[in-house]
């Protein structure tokens, strides 16, 4: 098994960090054409990219403003389907905030790469769009 931690520090506080992902804004900057999510402990989410896969799982513990933890599944994207790999976002800080991500249970270096690329992709989006609400 094959597992990813990234770190970032954004000049934003943990409640506004843990809105955006509440609201559906962090889904949105992975490029899903459709995405669906109840956010609330044992809600689920998917995310469709046409004509390309899907992503699919279950929100299985929300701490506000500190930790999310998802049940992260994939079909599709050209890979043997993914079951049963895990989300962890923790949240910490003040007016500045450090997001931790650690994406574990992943089958193959492939996929590992895929991913990899895919949440520093999120991450930097995610600075770009933090910086045009401060201006």
């Amino acid at each position: 098994m094959e597992n990813i931690h990234l770190s970032q520090l954004y000049s934003a506080s943990a409640e506004n960090l843990f809105e955006i992902i509440k609201t559906g804004t962090l889904f949105e900057l992975t490029g899903a054409n459709e995405i669906q999510f109840s956010f609330w402990e044992e809600g689920t989410f998917r995310l469709t990219f046409t004509n390309r896969g899907e992503m699919f799982g279950t929100f299985l513990q929300i701490i506000p403003n500190k930790k999310i933890v998802l049940d992260w599944n994939v079909n599709g994207f050209g890979m043997e389907p993914e079951r049963k790999t895990q989300v962890i976002i923790t949240l910490s800080g003040t007016s500045e905030t450090t997001f931790t991500l650690d994406h574990t249970g992943i089958t193959n270096s492939d996929s590992l790469a895929a991913k990899k690329k895919a949440w520093m992709e999120i991450m930097h989006d995610l600075k770009e769009k933090l910086a045009l609400q401060e201006g």
